[in-house]
């Protein structure tokens, strides 16, 4: 009875805790750096300080809450359930470019989407500088990669809510179970009904009530 208690635990975090994660992008350049995020199969890592071998300004992913190579590396063994992405911009124009969140499926098919950051910006907010994108089952992974364009001179900060997936004994000589219980090292989590909460959708209908009310 006590291994069902625990085993119901275990599967109650796995449902309800998601954690976070987030990466400065800086373009320090004069041009535009369009990027593919979150690639496993990328041949060299993504530069991590303002200045190649030259001396020479160049893109690089800054002050995160976890080293954005190791991050990404480690998706390969660890998939990881995205949620949600928020994206701060300098100012609101920053939040003009696109992402195309793209995917290879089980037959090597590509599946891409495209979200618009600026379709997706907080009501509560007067900057406009702050976008929420929602997700639903996208995973990062070895088949999954976002493309995206920093504008040139800019720094974009980006925040990623999501739930690791990994495969763990739940009983001593169980088969392997796959659940999302275990947070990347040294994220905060986050429960489901928080995210559901506070998605953009149910932002506007919250603004749409209360601008109804005041105008009775």
């Amino acid at each position: 009875m006590e291994n069902k208690n625990n085993i119901q635990k275990l599967y109650s975090k796995a449902i309800l805790e998601y954690s976070l994660v987030q990466f400065k992008l800086a373009n320090p350049t004069n041009n535009d750096a369009t990027l593919l995020l979150f690639n496993t199969n990328a041949t060299t890592p993504m530069p991590t300080t303002p200045f190649g071998e030259a001396g020479e300004p160049q893109f690089y992913i800054a002050d995160g809450t976890t080293e954005y190579n190791s991050f990404v590396a480690d998706n390969a063994g660890n998939p990881k359930q995205l949620q949600r992405i928020k994206i701060i911009g300098e100012e609101a124009s920053n939040l003009s470019n696109s992402l195309k969140l793209m995917r290879k499926s089980a037959t090597g098919q590509s599946c891409d989407f495209v979200e618009f950051p600026d379709n997706k910006v907080f009501v509560n907010q007067f900057q406009g500088q702050i976008a929420q994108i929602d997700l639903e089952d996208y995973t990062l992974d070895g088949n999954a990669v976002i493309q995206y364009t920093v504008p040139a001179n800019t720094t974009i900060k980006w925040l990623l809510y999501y739930k690791e997936i990994v495969k763990r004994s739940l009983l001593p000589g169980a088969k392997e179970s796959t659940f999302g219980d275990l947070p990347y090292i040294g994220s905060p989590t986050y429960t489901e009904q928080r995210l559901k909460d506070t998605t953009v959708e149910n932002q506007w209908l919250d603004f749409l009530e209360v601008t109804k009310q005041i105008s009775k």
